[in-house]
């Protein structure tokens, strides 16, 4: 009988033990997956074979999109995100051209730089002014897929991981 209470007081210290723990471990596995994420977003994302001038005085230089990706942990260590960096900030920052890269955009506006003869034959013909799109790409959607299948891997190791620890 005292083997069964002292097996049960040891069961429960480890218990208890794993619970403090559990805290830094969920941070340690979030910062693993979101390197593996961050490397997976960098390696989807698009890469311009020159660089890109913004106007304004404004450069971004080759491969600019991929460094602009970071890696986001909760301040508990909660959760991990993938998302653009705080700076360059406004409508040529890094969210806004990621946003514009993932999710795709409009080219221009609808007769700007076309001759007043070629608009007004559009309007004389009922015609609606061609309107170029540039398909998005995806990454941080085609990441997320990843995200789902590292996240249970992730937490099949770390269940075995502790129910190795209750068994010594």
């Amino acid at each position: 009988m005292q083997e069964i209470s002292r097996d049960l007081r040891r069961l429960s210290e480890r218990m208890q033990q794993i619970v403090r723990d559990a805290p830094d471990q969920q941070r340690a596995l979030h910062e693993r997956l979101g390197e593996t994420l961050l490397d997976d977003v960098r390696h989807r994302a698009p890469i311009s074979v020159k660089g890109h001038d913004l106007g304004h005085g404004e450069y971004h230089e080759r491969g600019t999109l991929r460094r602009w990706q970071t890696k986001y942990i909760g301040t508990r260590g909660g959760y991990a995100a993938i998302r653009a960096a705080e700076t360059p900030k406004g409508v040529n920052g890094a969210g806004a051209i990621t946003n514009y890269v993932e999710n795709g955009h409009r080219v221009g506006r609808a007769g700007y730089g076309v001759s007043a003869r070629t608009r007004r034959r559009w309007r004389q013909y009922g015609m609606i002014p061609p309107l170029s799109f540039v398909n998005g790409r995806g990454f941080y959607h085609k990441a997320h897929a990843t995200a789902d299948r590292l996240l249970t891997q992730a937490a099949e190791r770390w269940a075995d991981e502790i129910a190795r620890e209750l068994s010594e």
